[in-house]
């Protein structure tokens, strides 16, 4: 087979293009990644390898697979080959990871990694941890990739804190309690749109060499924070019956051919970050939408990927330095859970697709076969604007063909026809309507000989698989598409009692050479949940794609083992529950309660399909009244598998609270005190990150007319210049800015020391080849005179003395009260004057001041209500910083009438 590929455009539109791009990184980068195996073995093994091999070696999962083109088009589908299974791999240390050319093995089964990116540091509050994780194995996710930030953990030299939100087995814990798998990125770089790319600052001044490279001193630099991160995971690996498979390190893409190797895609689109001015995150979900979802990741599983990462899955928040210039302090990335951790519509797609392939074992192990460019054997494709991939698992012969339009950027609809080989010869599809249709970007599975159950099978299905598997010793298969389509799918409908939908848009007929299957035809018009067929052994249900998101496979959790709440590999039991916001977990107690835990976002009806073992159901630990047996949206029989409850939304309390216009100002739980910021006070200790204060002293003779100076502090960084506390003017824009700052007339003080003031705001160190970022004020010119000495002040104790170690190095700057704690909770305020936010600094002038309020939050109790904080736009230059309990969570300003949103 040709190895040319033929891969999906993507559409863009000119604004957007510049940032809005399939996830790449540097070419140069080294890589490394280390199946998860007794990790510090492996560190002490390869230690003295070069920097490529940082960690160990281990599968690089990038390229093709031989496999991947193979050469068995002469094998038809009614031929059954059973093929020997290829060799496998592993680093030598450990069994319980290996890997061949289709995919990983974790405790000898094979596995589809289908992860997605979350970083802790960006959401510093461990007891939501758990809140994502579960969000993710609730999608059908079964892996979360997590960069761990150097310069967070190890703030100075010699200085490791894996405490509070740096804890790694806080992360390790919460992940097994879900059952998701971890990916460990550790770095020590990351990129990741953060500052330095998660190199620690103190190495960008005290390593000498060029940084990311096998010097000498930047090795010894991140050998002890590396070491750290060793002995953390070392007890929590899957070989220790921990959740952690594999560490790697920060990737490059590759197009080399490792034919013993799967291929691995780290850092899919899982959205877009939003730079400083960009249209927002909104667009960015809307770019990286559904549709995107549908064409583009399907398009992956057509290139036979079988490890997968969508970056991100979770965004959170950039709070206090750790943005890199280019971003501002959210990082919400349009993904499928918003920052609020709110649910997207793209979280109901990444459910569609994950389900399928949790559903689907006969996907984990296939080769690729061809494509309209290239041919497919025996595949005749009628319709020119369809573009098909065939992909087939050498051992069931199980066929998928994966469909989307030809060009990726049409918004058209159309139709096509295929024949095909299955099982029992060649079909042509569809049968009893005259075409398949895709509605603009939208893909298709196809399958042939599909096998779900226990021993049930599809002969081939136009819909698309939502879930398929056992439940109460009984095969369900539940099928799904759209509303306004036709499709069709032929099975076997097996089992006592046998009873069929009997509405007039499901049509049951059988077509010579199909031998015994019965051909279902699901018209236009079919929304809601349709039973197509139930018997004592077989349950098939169909609905439109809207109310199939609706729906949650919960695993089951075993009574026992390390990995009992990891489906596949503690557990294969299930429940399918509709109806409510999120399922979050399940367990069918030996008295026959299923007890569901969950959200809700409004009263919601349940439908759930449980083992008739069952005999009541619990949501949240109170009783659903009233289940019982229920028809579906077709209005016929009742059937014994489906039952259907209330469950209402009790909220009580006042949950949500807005600050600003149209606030009653007398209400007792809410004041604004406000004190001038002082741009006095002085102390020698330094650090770099946010706000940076610097003096100039000089002593005047008269003739000192303006001062140059060149200002350096990252895209978009904004700084004030005063002299003697008197304003000049403010500069902002690039990198860099040079400026001419005229003193006013009689603002020079005769015969005595007068100051040039710059509040410099820091946005952070470049991520890729400018990690060691100009900082600072490199050039300054007083004209006419001299300066005597410059000084700097940076947040209270440098890198090492800082006094807030729970918030860590990047959450505060150097403002006077960022250093008097004025920002903290607790905080006396009660000398503080009384005054309206949106008054403003008394003066009228620029300058700085503090603003400090409290307010109680009542908000019932086990509701977990989603706040944020949105600036008003104001068409004035500003930069404000939020400080919510302590914690630095934004940073807004105008600059060149851009409005910068944070949170």
């Amino acid at each position: 087979m040709s190895s040319k590929k033929h891969l999906p455009e993507y559409a863009r539109s000119d604004a957007l293009e510049s940032h809005y791009s399939l996830k790449t990184t540097r070419d140069d980068d080294y890589e490394a990644q280390t199946v998860a195996s007794p990790l510090r073995m492996a560190w002490l093994k390869y230690r003295a390898w070069t920097l490529p091999a940082i960690i160990s070696l281990i599968i690089v999962l990038l390229g093709w697979p031989a496999t991947a083109r193979s050469t068995v088009s002469s094998v038809t589908a009614s031929e059954s080959v059973v093929l020997a299974e290829p060799p496998r791999n592993s680093t030598g240390l450990t069994d319980a990871v290996q890997w061949d050319n289709y995919t990983l093995f974790i405790n000898d089964q094979r596995i589809f990694i289908h992860s997605g990116e979350f970083h802790t540091f960006r959401l510093p509050i461990p007891d939501l941890w758990l809140d994502i994780f579960q969000k993710m194995v609730a999608s059908g996710l079964n892996a979360v990739s997590i960069y761990i930030h150097w310069g967070l953990t190890n703030p100075a030299p010699g200085v490791l804190d894996f405490d509070d939100w740096r804890s790694l087995q806080t992360i390790f814990d919460a992940a097994k309690l879900a059952g998701i798998f971890i990916v460990l990125r550790p770095g020590p770089y990351i990129n990741a749109e953060t500052t330095a790319g998660g190199i620690a600052h103190w190495a960008t001044s005290l390593v000498a060499s060029e940084l990311r490279t096998n010097a000498t001193d930047f090795k010894d630099a991140w050998t002890p924070y590396i070491d750290g991160i060793i002995n953390a995971t070392v007890h929590n690996q899957i070989s220790s019956g921990g959740p952690v498979i594999v560490t790697s390190n920060y990737h490059q893409y590759h197009a080399e051919v490792n034919p013993s190797q799967p291929w691995y895609m780290p850092e899919f689109q899982g959205g877009a970050f939003d730079p400083w001015g960009g249209p927002g995150y909104d667009a960015c979900e809307l770019l990286t939408g559904p549709d995107f979802q549908d064409v583009f990741y399907k398009e992956n599983w057509a290139s036979n990927v079988k490890l997968i990462s969508y970056y991100m899955v979770y965004g959170g928040t950039s709070w206090g330095g750790i943005p890199f210039p280019g971003v501002y302090t959210s990082y919400d990335y349009g993904s499928a859970i918003r920052e609020s951790r709110a649910l997207s519509p793209k979280f109901d797609e990444l459910k569609r697709q994950a389900l399928f392939i949790r559903s689907s074992p006969e996907l984990r192990k296939t080769d690729w076969i061809g494509d309209t460019s290239t041919g497919i054997p025996g595949v005749t494709l009628n319709g020119s604007a369809a573009f098909v991939t065939l992909l087939r698992n050498p051992d069931t012969n199980t066929g998928f063909f994966i469909a989307r339009q030809n060009n990726s950027t049409s918004t058209d609809d159309i139709t096509f026809s295929i024949s095909l080989p299955t099982s029992q010869g060649v079909v042509t599809l569809p049968q009893t309507f005259s075409s398949i249709a895709l509605n603009g970007r939208q893909s298709k599975v196809l399958l042939t000989d599909y096998s779900f159950g226990s021993k049930s099978s599809l002969l081939y299905s136009t819909a698309s698989v939502f879930f398929a598997g056992i439940i109460d010793r009984r095969d369900v298969l539940f099928l799904f598409g759209n509303a306004d389509q036709s499709h069709e799918f032929a099975l076997s409908l097996t089992g006592n009692g046998g009873v069929r939908a009997s509405q007039a848009d499901v049509k049951f007929t059988t077509k010579p050479g199909t031998k015994g299957s019965t051909l279902v035809t699901v018209l236009p018009g079919v929304k809601g949940l349709v039973t197509i067929f139930e018997s004592v052994s077989q349950l098939v249900l169909f609905s439109d794609p809207v109310t199939a998101a609706t729906f949650w496979a919960p695993t089951i959790p075993s009574a026992s083992g390390d990995l009992k709440n990891f489906w596949q590999f503690g557990s294969n039991d299930t429940v399918l529950v509709g109806g409510p916001y999120l399922v979050r977990n399940a367990t069918i107690t030996k008295s026959g309660e299923l007890a569901l835990r969950g959200d809700l976002n409004q009263t919601a009806i349940l439908t759930v399909i449980a083992p008739s073992t069952v005999k009541l159901v619990s949501w949240n630990g109170e009783e659903v009244p009233t289940m019982v047996a229920a028809s579906t949206s077709s209005g016929g029989p009742k059937s014994s598998a489906i039952r259907t409850g209330r469950v209402d939304m009790k909220l009580t309390g006042n949950p949500i609270l807005v600050l600003g216009r149209g606030l009653d100002r007398g209400q007792p739980y809410y004041n604004e005190y406000y004190r001038q910021a002082s741009l006095r006070g002085w102390s020698g200790a330094v650090c770099c990150e946010n706000i940076v204060l610097w003096r100039g002293h000089f002593m005047a003779s008269g003739s000192e007319k303006s001062v140059n100076l060149t200002i350096n502090g990252g895209s978009s960084f904004a700084a004030s210049v005063f002299l003697n506390e008197q304003f000049l003017a403010s500069t902002s824009g690039g990198d860099q800015t040079n400026a001419l700052y005229i003193f006013p007339t009689d603002s020079v003080n005769i015969g005595e020391d007068n100051v040039i003031t710059v509040i410099q705001d820091n946005m952070g160190n470049d991520e890729d080849d400018n990690e060691k970022s100009a900082r600072g004020i490199p050039g300054f010119q007083l004209n006419d005179g001299n300066f005597t000495e410059w000084k700097v002040q940076g947040k209270i104790g440098g890198y090492t003395g800082y006094p807030d170690k729970t918030r860590g190095i990047f959450n505060e700057g150097g403002l006077f009260g960022e250093r008097e704690g004025w920002h903290l909770p607790g905080f006396d305020t009660s000398s503080w004057t009384s005054r309206s936010f949106d008054q403003g600094l008394p003066s009228g002038k620029a300058g700085v001041g503090f603003f400090v309020t409290t307010f109680d939050l009542d908000i019932a109790k086990d509701t977990d209500v989603f706040m944020s904080f949105t600036f008003d736009e104001i068409n004035q230059p500003y930069r404000a910083l939020l400080f919510v309990n302590g914690w630095n969570f934004g940073k807004a300003g105008i600059q060149y009438s851009y409005l910068y949103r944070i949170c």
